[in-house]
């Protein structure tokens, strides 16, 4: 007598070896476990205090300076998603915008910090940038410059990896 298999008790791949009744059941994960707990305390504690020093500037500035500044990045914000729309300017507005980047990693001063106490300190320097870059990448995905934007994120990728060290004297 033959009995009656489903194929949802079947599987191709020996380690997927559960029903589809068990994999509907169970509860849904919110998107943030993606971060395992490792990625958690390496980049939170790095956003907060990179949140907390934003805020003491802001502070430092004063209530109409901080309005001030607020409305210049948004400006600046603004006048990119313009002249990105404009794809005379893209390549030129993308490349300041990495050497600018650039700029920032090779004028850091907590370089040597981070490298001697953060085990993955180029993916903290990644991550920042990507953050840095974010409004300049939406602006590429958006007007759909996706060759750029890739390109963009390579390079995003490739300076915390350029050990550019420049000393003034003076």
């Amino acid at each position: 007598m033959r009995k009656n298999v489903s194929l949802a008790h079947f599987s191709i791949i020996p380690f997927f070896d559960h029903s589809l009744k068990d994999i509907k059941n169970q509860p849904k994960k919110p998107f943030l476990t993606i971060l395992t707990n490792k990625t958690k305390k390496m980049y939170l504690p790095i956003l907060q205090i990179r949140l907390k020093q934003i805020y003491r500037a802001g502070s430092g500035l004063g209530l109409f300076s901080s309005f001030v500044a607020i409305g210049l990045v948004f400006f600046l914000w603004m006048a990119l998603f313009t002249y990105i729309s404009q794809s005379d300017w893209t390549q030129w507005i993308t490349a300041a915008y990495l050497v600018s980047i650039l700029s920032i990693h090779i004028r850091r001063t907590d370089k040597q910090f981070m490298e001697v106490n953060i085990e993955n300190f180029r993916s903290i320097f990644f991550f920042e940038y990507i953050l840095l870059a974010l409004p300049l990448l939406v602006c590429l995905f958006y007007f759909q410059f996706f060759g750029l934007a890739s390109l963009s994120i390579v390079c995003l990728a490739a300076i915390p990896f350029l050990g550019i060290l420049f000393r003034i004297n003076g």
